[in-house]
């Protein structure tokens, strides 16, 4: 006898850092030139005493021009005027660089979202062998897992948690 079932387990997800979030990108022939420019941005940013935190630049290419964006989470939201103030300032000497005020954003590593992925796993797995359990003691009848297949992670919003589905298979005999 086969026993197919769906899935679901959540975790809520602790946001590594929180702040008000700017995005700055810089077009220019090749990403390379356009990472550069976002770097002597930064380090702009950081000799005028700004406070913040930055995300792995992103790039895309349209037609023969690159774009690389990176946000900036700021520390000190008090700040974000004198901030503002300064990257136009900047774009002065950087006419290809724009910038984006996102508004207060929290964010999590990439490292900590991959292990809360893992723990995820690990509980679908763990709830699919309890149930393989369960259905034979109602049944009288040995049951396994047979097969998890796992879908696509989601995060729900406003709630922060992030939930994992999968489809189980179970063999009974």
């Amino acid at each position: 006898m086969e026993i197919s079932d769906n899935l679901s387990e959540g975790i809520r997800v602790i946001p590594t850092l929180c702040g008000y979030a700017i995005e700055i990108s810089s077009r220019a022939g090749s990403y390379g030139e356009a990472l550069n420019t976002l770097r002597e941005v930064q380090k702009s940013l950081k000799t005028l005493g700004f406070g913040f935190q930055s995300q792995s630049p992103t790039a895309e290419e349209k037609g023969k021009r690159v774009t690389a964006k990176v946000v900036f989470i700021l520390k000190n939201p008090k700040e974000l005027n004198r901030l503002v103030w300064n990257l136009e300032n900047i774009k002065i000497n950087y006419p290809e660089i724009d910038f984006s005020l996102l508004g207060e954003r929290c964010f999590i590593s990439p490292q900590g979202l991959e292990k809360l992925k893992q723990t995820l796993r690990e509980k679908l797995l763990k709830k699919a062998q309890e149930m393989a359990d369960i259905f034979g003691k109602k049944l009288q009848m040995e049951c396994r897992l047979d097969k998890l297949q796992m879908e696509e992670f989601k995060l729900l919003l406003p709630q922060r948690v992030l939930e994992e589905r999968a489809k189980a298979i179970w063999i009974c005999h």
